[in-house]
């Protein structure tokens, strides 16, 4: 009996997995898409290196997407000369997913031989649905800032004449 229960749990298992996977992915494409958006003399990290996010090592995934967050923001913020980029929510998601990580191992840890603290379990609950919908308006904040500065930049090429080769000295 036991085992058929199994498999269904483990096909949810498997499929929940792909799918924070695939979520993963295109969040780092976004990333990725939104510093390849800002032109390379403004860029401060090349957009490649967010799949350092990949790298299995515990908290390294938040501090490194906290990172180039405020790098790609403020790269864009300074390539549109105004602040089109949801800097502050680049701190503010990692940070307390950083801190629900934390409560999640103190809830694990220190109450795995007693009872578990119900305050502690609400505490990492609404922390976690926090960080998951800042989460979400920072990826949406960041694509629509990704489209507005190609649009700025396409309308800024579109307004340009070529260069006729003629200076103007006079002020």
């Amino acid at each position: 009996m036991s085992s058929s229960l199994f498999g269904p749990f483990l096909l949810l298992f498997f499929i929940l997995v792909i799918g924070g996977l695939l979520v993963a992915i295109f969040f780092n494409l976004t990333l990725q898409r939104s510093m390849a958006a800002v032109s390379e003399r403004n860029r401060t990290i090349l957009p490649g290196l967010i799949w350092l996010n990949f790298i299995p090592i515990p908290f390294l995934n938040s501090i490194w997407s906290m990172i180039f967050g405020i790098m790609t923001c403020n790269a864009m913020n300074k390539e549109a000369g105004k602040k089109i980029a949801p800097s502050t929510l680049a701190v503010v998601y990692p940070s307390l997913l950083i801190l629900a990580s934390i409560l999640w191992m103190v809830m694990n840890g220190f109450f795995r031989s007693r009872s578990p603290n119900e305050i502690l379990a609400l505490g990492f609950g609404l922390m976690s649905l926090i960080t998951l919908v800042l989460w979400i308006i920072f990826w949406v904040q960041l694509n629509s800032a990704k489209n507005k500065l190609k649009t700025m930049t396409v309308t800024s090429n579109d307004g340009e004449s070529l260069d006729s080769g003629f200076v103007d000295d006079e002020f």
